[in-house]
This record gives C-alpha cells, sequence and structure tokens, in this order.
C-alpha cells in the first residue's frame, strides 16, 4: 500500500490518495446449486487473482469524503471493476 498526506493551510482541507495491490486466493469457493429439483450443478471460485485498488480520502473540519475503485482478475474471476463513495459528518 502506497498513502500520501496533503494539507491546505490551517482548517483547510486535508486530504490523501492511496494505491493498494494485492494477492487474494480463495481456498474452498465450490459451490452447490439445485432449481427445484430438475437443475443441478456446481461451480467453483478456488484460485488466486490480483485486487488493484486507488482512492482517496478528504477531510475539511467534521466532513471527511472518501471514495475508491478496484479491479480483481484471475484464478475464476475475469475483470471485476467495482468502487465506493461516502461521506460522513461527525458531530
Amino acid at each position: 500500500m502506497l498513502s500520501k498526506r496533503f494539507a491546505q493551510g490551517t482548517g483547510g482541507w486535508e486530504w490523501s490518495p492511496y494505491a493498494v495491490l494485492s494477492a487474494v486466493r480463495e481456498f474452498e469457493g465450490e459451490h452447490r446449486y439445485s432449481i427445484n429439483g430438475d437443475f443441478s450443478g456446481s461451480t467453483s471460485m478456488r484460485g488466486t487473482s490480483a485486487l488493484v485498488e486507488a482512492g482517496f480520502s478528504a477531510r475539511i473540519g467534521q466532513l471527511t469524503l472518501t471514495g475508491g475503485l478496484n479491479w480483481q482478475d484471475g484464478g475464476a474471476l475475469e475483470r471485476f471493476l467495482g468502487g465506493q463513495l461516502n461521506l460522513s459528518y461527525r458531530w
């Protein structure tokens, strides 16, 4: 993980971008299913994949905004893209 904090004077915005590279290993990812007793089967999520995430955190006073995008590929996963955006206020 890499991150760096930046501040804009007293009482100004404080923000931190970050980047993360992870290896994810799924050991027990077997799933079995049955639909009305007529259709059944199984699927496996076992394997190792890479997870890359980049985002930021920004704060001014009691207000905090965080966000990030992540991408995962490998094993049973093929080019999964996701993200999140959070806004919070502390009092």
